[in-house]
């Protein structure tokens, strides 16, 4: 990659600042790894509330302007840390981000209308043009709609290209069709329908799609399943349409991170030289949830979101076959009622051979 290319990598979230997901992995990871390619990499984040201390006293404060939210007014002020080599914007309004969650309120579309407009009223008040600004899923999906059709006439924004990766299609962003003209002061006559318009409503991630030059997913198998009927939510033909610009790029990993010799989450770090030390990290896992501390036992460990997209409901059917093995059980995560209240009641028929973390826990 030439060295003078310039991309900003917006998100809803990243490691280490805010998690909630695999999304924040990536957005944690990428930006890191591209700038030791020699690319200039900015991340642009909303400032949610829960960002540890750690990192709060470190914000060094940019600049505040204002983002037409509909017909509100709604104040925007950034801050900015340096962090493995990545510079980190966050974008600060407490009556958006000033809350205990990442998501999970009736007002998160809008929120994220703010955030994607603040995106760019950012670059236009900075004056600072990336090359290319790479969206993921559809909190930042608006920002190539908004990029070719409300800010169209800014000369500088029109050679900017855009990618958006799709993480995770179940979520779309759909809303009633009054949110262009609410949250985006979009007017019906200044976007084609085909792009934005779904069933009725507003589809945000739709319209990333048609709007992106260039779309990409988290493997190359998922950029062909979510083109069938069976994963593909309502989007596969809209995604047929596309399909030119379609790139399945597999997920990496960490290896700074993950790495067992230093990562500090372990009670006892191990390499490839010291694999006894596992043993001991079995024992501490089993005294921990209150298992019995068993060398013998095959443990087993499952951590996802509780949901059938990763498989749950595969999990129940063959949970009594799974237990009459010499195994052990432990399970983190949390996700869908239904499958967080089974494997709670599942803990209490084998409370010797299994338990159900129902929670989300990064160490």
């Amino acid at each position: 990659m030439p060295s003078y290319m310039n991309i900003w990598f917006t998100a809803a979230e990243a490691a280490p600042f805010f998690k909630a997901g695999g999304l924040a992995d990536v957005a944690g990871a990428l930006p890191k790894v591209l700038e030791k390619k020699g690319v200039q990499v900015k991340v642009i984040l909303p400032f949610y509330a829960a960002m540890p201390d750690s990192y709060k006293e470190h914000l060094t404060h940019v600049l505040d302007f204002n983002v037409k939210v509909g017909w509100r007014n709604q104040h925007c002020s950034v801050k900015v840390l340096h962090k493995d080599g990545v510079e980190y914007l966050f974008l600060e309004n407490d009556f958006y981000f000033g809350r205990p969650d990442l998501y999970g309120y009736e007002d998160d579309g809008e929120r994220f209308a703010f955030f994607s407009q603040a995106v760019i009223e950012f670059m236009i008040h900075s004056e600072d043009y990336p090359e290319i600004i790479h969206c993921n899923d559809w909190h930042t999906a608006m920002i190539p709609v908004l990029l070719r059709y409300k800010y169209r006439a800014i000369e500088k924004i029109q050679a900017i290209k855009t990618v958006l990766t799709i993480h995770n299609l179940l979520f779309q962003g759909v809303f009633d069709l009054t949110i262009l003209s609410d949250w985006y002061g979009m007017e019906k006559d200044s976007y084609p329908s085909k792009e934005l318009e779904f069933y009725g409503k507003v589809n945000v991630l739709k319209g990333g799609i048609y709007c992106t030059d260039l779309l990409t997913t988290v493997s190359p198998t998922y950029a062909k399943e979510i083109m069938t009927p069976e994963f593909g939510y309502g989007l596969e033909t809209v995604l047929q349409d596309n399909a030119y610009k379609v790139r399945g790029i597999l997920n990496g990993l960490d290896i700074e991170e993950y790495n067992p010799e230093t990562n500090s989450a372990l009670s006892y770090p191990y390499s490839v030289q010291t694999l006894e030390e596992k043993e001991k990290n079995k024992r501490f896992l089993q005294k921990k949830v209150g298992l019995k501390q068993d060398q013998s036992v095959c443990l087993l460990g499952v951590l996802s979101r509780l949901t059938s997209q990763k498989g749950l409901q595969l999990f129940q059917p063959i949970l009594s076959q799974l237990v009459e093995k010499n195994i052990q059980l432990v399970v983190l995560g949390t996700g869908d009622l239904l499958y967080e209240n089974q494997l709670r009641e599942a803990e209490e028929r084998y409370p010797d051979q299994l338990k159900s973390l129902i929670t989300f826990d990064a160490d």
